[in-house]
């Protein structure tokens, strides 16, 4: 099954995503490109598009004042004769120039080289144009791959994976109605339209059920295919919490809507108009995947770990070494676009080296899950390029100011909370000694930097193509990807420089596994990205249908529109902010905050900066608390159900902190720093008011 789903996903994602990158990238070099014509060729924005003959004869206003009628107005109207013979002499004149002007392009328009460059420039802005306007159908191309390969791979995100035949039954059979649901009410919402005589009826819907369909399809066969073997089903396992737990949240979101739309209003095709409206914010969700695919190809690579070996020499200690982990973790996390995607990419590595240095098993997946928890309000995160986007109070460039004493804020708490929890001794590690190994682990991966640096400067002054928080998504994937070609590259040469005979025996000496080679890599990341970016993908168009109905269902207007104070209005808020983001996606939760809680926010003297962080904030709080707890999930999968068997030895620690401390650790760090955000400004701003 892994074999079909590589073939019928895998590739067609490849060449989405590189043409995605290279499109982009276009848009950018059609810019450059008419600079440069501006800058060669003088006046080039007119020299670009045929000439036009002006419509004006410098002859014909003459003949006008040989008419009959004409003399006689001269004879009544003697100083409007010489007016008008002014205002025609200066329209021959402006005619006269015209032509002229117009002789002199044509002129300079006969250049080969000139013409040459024209039709290069037109090509490449044609193809920037066209990926624009089918930016929305890549879209949903790229949720039918990645969705399909998730399905067919039985990797979406549930609270536990199937492990038995009927629960994996169970779960393909939730699919399947969910799939069908949606499928049929973009059937619904197509045949609405072409009733209603709209003149240019959308196809979007169609590729929707295509999408949709073929995942419908993929439940079909896995159910003729079940999971595991027949002993595996023993009663004692297929309770009914656990084969409820093993249906994917989308399904869940699916149903529910379904249901909402179809009985509670009777519009069955709802489903569908709320799903499409991903569409108008197309390029936001694209970027999604392209940074997905960036996390895919870190990795494939060995810079993780490369990186961390800086840090190896010195032996710190388990707390020291997860706080500086997930404080370094922040600026990658940034990059990455969101906390679960930095999860998915580095999480392995992460988990893999604290447990090599000892740290225990709950702290190990604490700092794993929390590692990309910290990043979300540093430059140039997309969650916030998003609420910039659908919030006009704000802006980027407020936000990531305001985030960075944010993130401070993060850093004090959480070295706190490790130290009121150590186990053992807090200590540095051996730092005088670590220095000679720490200078060889930094002299590795200064290449790493350097080609990273130069990437971007040739983007920069060959393509003008700026690093900034809207570029980073299409920029980073040229970045990875020569980084990848010489990691892997660079990886070959030392294994076959190991592999050398021993001179003893002359037999090869042992050697540890040849390293996958480029393409390997490649391959292996796109499939990679097609699963994960098809599991949040999957999240993020259900989750933005199950805002639609809290927000048709006017629940928001159950809450009061004014509070007697700033504190009260805050104190609500933050408790539905933190419920929202333990049940849906951080963007399809944005939207709904955009559209349902702001103006409360604003009416009741909360300021929008303000606002947002807390927002940010009480999402991250909410992807790591239970019952979803997202990053959680990521987390167990990407280090595996065995990492979790602590849980249920006998030997697990006696307090009940250790015992929990996965989920207690996450949850009390970041429910003391929204609490601080949340509240602390307010209080300034009250005792700024008392004082006057």
């Amino acid at each position: 099954m892994k074999k079909i789903s590589i073939l019928l996903t895998a590739l067609p994602l490849a060449l989405l995503l590189i043409g995605i990158v290279l499109c982009s990238t276009i848009e950018n070099l059609h810019s450059t490109l008419l600079d440069i014509g501006e800058s060669k060729w003088s006046g080039y924005s007119e020299l670009r598009q045929p000439a036009v003959r002006p419509d004006c004869d410098v002859a014909a206003p003459a003949a006008a004042a040989d008419s009959d009628e004409d003399d006689l107005l001269d004879d009544l109207f003697g100083e409007e004769e010489s007016a008008s013979e002014e205002a025609l002499a200066a329209a021959r004149a402006v005619c006269a120039e015209k032509l002229a002007q117009y002789e002199k392009i044509i002129e300079r328009q006969n250049d080969g080289g000139l013409q040459a460059f024209i039709g290069v420039e037109h090509a490449v802005g044609d193809i920037a144009s066209r990926s624009v306007a089918y930016g929305r159908h890549v879209l949903v191309l790229i949720f039918l791959f990645c969705g399909l390969a998730t399905t067919l791979q039985r990797q979406h995100l549930g609270l536990r994976a199937p492990t038995t035949r009927l629960g994996d039954r169970v779960s393909q059979g939730a699919q399947l109605v969910g799939n069908l649901i949606v499928t049929f009410s973009f059937l619904a919402y197509y045949i609405q339209d072409v009733r209603s005589g709209v003149e240019n009826v959308s196809n979007l819907p169609i590729f929707w059920m295509f999408g949709f369909g073929a995942m419908a399809l993929a439940n079909i066969l896995l159910l003729f295919r079940p999971l595991g073997d027949p002993e595996d089903a023993a009663p004692v396992r297929n309770t009914i919490s656990g084969v409820m737990l093993g249906i994917p949240l989308y399904a869940y979101m699916a149903w529910i809507s379904g249901i909402y739309f179809a009985l509670v209003e009777g519009h069955f095709a709802g489903v569908g108009i709320y799903l499409n409206q991903m569409t108008e914010h197309a390029d936001l969700y694209t970027n999604v995947a392209l940074y997905v695919f960036c996390g895919m190809m870190l990795k494939y690579t060995d810079i993780a770990d490369r990186f961390l070996a800086i840090l190896r020499p010195f032996k710190f200690s388990p707390e020291v070494l997860v706080f500086i982990i997930v404080v370094l973790s922040a600026l990658p996390t940034a990059y990455s676009g969101a906390s679960g995607i930095f999860v998915i990419a580095a999480g392995a590595i992460i988990y893999r080296e604290l447990k090599t240095a000892g740290t225990r098993d709950g702290l190990a997946l604490a700092g794993t899950a929390m590692s990309g928890s910290m990043g979300i309000v540093l430059s140039p995160c997309l969650i916030v390029v998003i609420i910039a986007a659908l919030n006009k109070d704000v802006t980027t460039t407020e936000l990531f100011h305001a985030g960075m004493s944010v993130f401070m804020v993060n850093i004090f708490v959480f070295a706190i909370a490790l130290f009121a929890t150590h186990r053992e001794k807090m200590h540095w590690g051996e730092t005088i000694k670590a220095f000679p190994a720490v200078g060889r682990a930094v002299v590795r991966v200064i290449p790493y930097i350097l080609i990273a640096a130069a990437v971007l400067l040739a983007l920069r002054y060959g393509l003008g193509a700026a690093f900034d928080e809207y570029s980073a998504p299409v920029l980073l994937p040229f970045v990875l990807l020569v980084l990848l070609v010489f990691d892997r590259v660079m990886a070959g040469r030392v294994f076959r420089k190991s592999a050398v005979e021993t001179p003893e025996s002359g037999e090869a000496a042992p050697a540890p596994e040849a390293p996958s080679g480029v393409l390997h890599s490649l391959f292996s990341s796109v499939n990679s990205t097609s699963i994960h970016a098809g599991g949040l993908l999957s999240l993020m168009t259900l989750s933005i249908c199950l805002g639609g109905i809290i927000d048709r269902a006017h629940l928001n207007e159950l809450l009061p529109q004014h509070f007697a104070s700033p504190f009260i209005a805050m104190a609500v808020l933050f408790v539905i902010l933190v419920l929202i983001g333990m049940i849906m996606d951080p963007y399809g939760a944005v939207i709904l905050v955009s559209a349902t809680l702001t103006q409360i926010a604003y009416a009741n003297g909360i300021a929008p900066v303000h606002f947002w962080l807390t927002v940010l904030c009480a999402f991250e709080l909410g992807y790591l608390t239970p019952p979803v707890a997202l990053n959680q999930l990521l987390t167990r999968q990407v280090v595996g159900e065995g990492a979790y068997a602590f849980e249920k030895a006998e030997e697990r620690p006696a307090k009940f902190w250790f015992r929990h401390e996965r989920i207690l650790l996450p949850v009390a760090v970041k429910g003391i720093v929204l609490i601080l955000v949340a509240f602390v400004p307010l209080i300034i701003n009250a005792l700024h008011w008392a004082m006057k």
